[in-house]
């Protein structure tokens, strides 16, 4: 599937929010309290939070 025809993407366009895909092993790499900044443009995760 292509990632733009992505159901997640369209509901993320359609609600103007970042959407993530395709992150294997997101959910037993970030576990509960655990801080993440997201770049959504260049798509990295980081782990703590990054100022701008």
């Amino acid at each position: 599937m292509q990632e733009e025809n992505n159901h997640a993407v369209i509901v993320g366009r359609t609600l103007d929010i970042p959407v993530i895909i395709g992150a294997t092993n997101i959910v037993e790499s970030v576990r509960n309290s655990i801080i993440i900044t997201v770049d959504s443009e260049k798509g990295y995760v980081y782990n703590g939070a990054i100022e701008r």
